[in-house]
């Protein structure tokens, strides 16, 4: 059985993980989804720059990956950062000797240090406009998200949110996001099933010219359905793409079988659309 593909998914907090993790392996159920959490935001360290940032960014990755897993062990880098209001003019940066730490707003930073801020903010928006540019790292695909401030501005409307209030936040937000998927995913899977279900009683139907036979093709799909069912997740993925890759086949011949009529139908459109031109 092949092992999966690992979807390596870099966020800044406990919190971040805490509110995407179980969505994330729910979205990307075919393959592993590891979170990286950095305790920090890897674009405003002082050692790291536009010039160095990828390749930092390839230092946590070859960590976690060590002797274990190569570049081709991995389907994705996923980087999800705040921006933190790296992208605003400086004179929206107001200097406040009342603001212990920097506040946010929609419309502007108050904080002690204004110099301090506007020097991240240009060393952070210089390293975002870098990995924004960037395809792949390590030999990775590689992409990076970020919410107009914060993921707590993103998912829950909140600003200046204390570590308590991220947390309880993260919490509630992945228990209603992952019944949402669950019911989402349940609804376009049975909604599936039934349309691959009738198309496919409509072949079997053509190929014997009659529909007598639709209820052997409904008890063998369903018993299809219900082994699938039973099997593991990884199993059931490798057959389903086996299955789509090989419906090629018969899809090939038949064009090839068929192409005087296709080049005498396209012949037959394209004086259609000259009578009109």
């Amino acid at each position: 059985m092949p092992r999966k593909k690992i979807v390596f998914v870099i966020v800044e907090g406990h919190s971040d993980e805490e509110a995407l993790g179980v969505l994330l392996n729910r979205i990307y159920a075919r393959e592993e989804v590891h979170v990286e959490i950095m305790h920090c935001d890897i674009t405003t360290e002082l050692n790291v720059n536009s010039s160095n940032v990828i390749a930092k960014i390839g230092d946590v990755v070859k960590k976690y990956a060590e002797r274990k897993f190569r570049p081709g062990d991995f389907s994705r880098i996923i980087h999800i950062t705040d921006t933190d209001g790296a992208f605003i003019p400086d004179e929206a940066v107001v200097e406040d000797a009342a603001a212990v730490k920097p506040l946010y707003s929609a419309t502007e930073i108050r904080t002690q240090r204004k110099s301090g801020i506007e020097n991240r903010n240009q060393r952070k928006r210089e390293c975002l406009n870098r990995l924004s540019s960037a395809s792949r790292i390590w030999g990775v695909p590689y992409q990076i998200y970020y919410m107009s401030c914060n993921l707590d501005h993103a998912l829950y409307g909140k600003l200046n949110s204390t570590d308590d209030e991220k947390e309880a936040d993260a919490f509630a937000f992945a228990k209603t996001g992952g019944w949402l998927v669950t019911i989402g995913i349940t609804l376009f899977a049975f909604s599936t099933i039934l349309g691959w279900e009738y198309h496919g009683e409509k072949a079997f139907e053509y190929l014997l010219g009659t529909h007598r036979f639709n209820m052997v093709y409904r008890l063998v799909f369903s018993f299809v359905v219900y082994f699938g069912c039973t099997q593991t997740l990884n199993l059931v993925w490798s057959f389903s793409d086996i299955a789509n890759a090989l419906m090629a086949i018969p899809n090939l011949i038949c064009m090839l079988l068929l192409s005087g009529e296709i080049a005498k139908d396209i012949w037959e459109f394209q004086k259609e659309i000259h009578k009109y031109n």
